[in-house]
């Protein structure tokens, strides 16, 4: 019997990491890291293709892996099919052995959701959802990214997501905030737990002692939840920039029950500070780079903007 479908997305800097690793730390649980291009595959493929196409699609599936998460599939195929479903090719390349669900850690999949549950309609979906004042000063901390556009951005994508999701996939999707998970741990990790129908496991109290890996350029990865991680933006953001990021995020923020501290209205961005942005970020990705990094240098930027380059040359991807 293949393994359910999970997967677990919001924005870069969301907790999505967090969640991913509480999650992997129960055994009946395996998450993959991101595989940003896969919804691509919507276009070509149903959620269920002949038996002489399993090379191309698992072809297909190991092209879009840029970051190399996925194995191999074919020898663990029950024979003599006509058909098989995607889900049960997708599943098959992730490691992990026999296990209730798998999936992967996506932040992106959230703005393709839909994309994402034409090839695979049982899957299910955690979000997760961080304040976006927060999410901001991330942004412009660790990156010097626009805080503006930021703003943008996460409204755009986490209310077409949760709107999608709420109406053609009511059943299938849980909503989790990040601040949840810091100031009410145990209660969220255990309502996660009936969403996905599996018991609870002391293991996802201490998940940081099964995280294999440590990831440069995120100083929280592999950590213990840090409980105070919220609400920086309160001391760190000035009240006028505060006020214009809640203008652009007023609906989401309405929706997602996150209180409005200075906004009184909804004021969309501009063509100007949405250029503005654009260009601020297009400089940082050069002159700024992931200031987590150690081997943040030039070269080292230069060299990452060449492999996201390579990427979307190799997957053909078209946003």
């Amino acid at each position: 019997m293949s393994s359910k479908l999970l997967f677990v997305c919001g924005f870069p800097s969301s907790g999505t990491d967090l969640l991913k690793n509480i999650l992997n730390a129960h055994p009946e649980v395996r998450l993959t890291g991101e595989i940003p291009f896969l919804p691509s595959l919507a276009g070509k493929y149903g959620p269920w293709v002949p038996a002489e196409l399993i090379d191309e699609l698992v072809g297909d599936l190991r092209r879009l892996d840029v970051y190399r998460n996925l194995g191999d599939t074919t020898q663990m195929l029950p024979p003599s099919r006509e058909s098989y479903a995607v889900a049960d090719i997708f599943s098959g390349m992730i490691s992990g052995g026999q296990v209730k669900w798998k999936g992967s850690k996506t932040p992106q999949f959230t703005e393709e959701i839909d994309k994402l549950y034409h090839l695979f309609p049982d899957a299910k979906a955690i979000v997760i959802i961080r304040d976006i004042r927060d999410v901001a000063l991330s942004w412009k901390r660790k990156w010097g990214k626009d805080e503006l556009l930021c703003a943008w951005k996460w409204d755009k994508r986490m209310r077409g997501g949760y709107d999608w999701l709420h109406e053609h996939a009511r059943n299938s999707f849980m909503l989790v905030t990040y601040e949840s998970l810091l100031q009410d741990f145990e209660k969220t990790v255990s309502d996660i737990c009936a969403f996905l129908d599996i018991h609870w496991d002391e293991r996802m109290l201490e998940y940081e002692k099964y995280v294999g890996e440590r990831v440069e350029g995120k100083l929280n990865y592999g950590m213990h939840v840090l409980k105070k991680n919220h609400g920086k933006w309160r001391k760190e953001m000035g009240k006028a920039r505060v006020k214009r990021i809640e203008e652009i995020a007023w609906r989401s923020l309405n929706v997602f029950g996150y209180p409005i501290a200075e906004a009184v209205e909804y004021r969309a961005i501009t063509r100007l500070e949405k250029y503005r942005g654009v260009v601020r970020d297009i400089m940082a990705l050069l002159f700024v780079g992931n200031r987590a990094i150690k081997t943040n240098r030039v070269r080292n930027r230069v060299n990452e903007i060449l492999f996201e380059f390579k990427k979307l040359k190799k997957v053909g991807y078209r946003n």
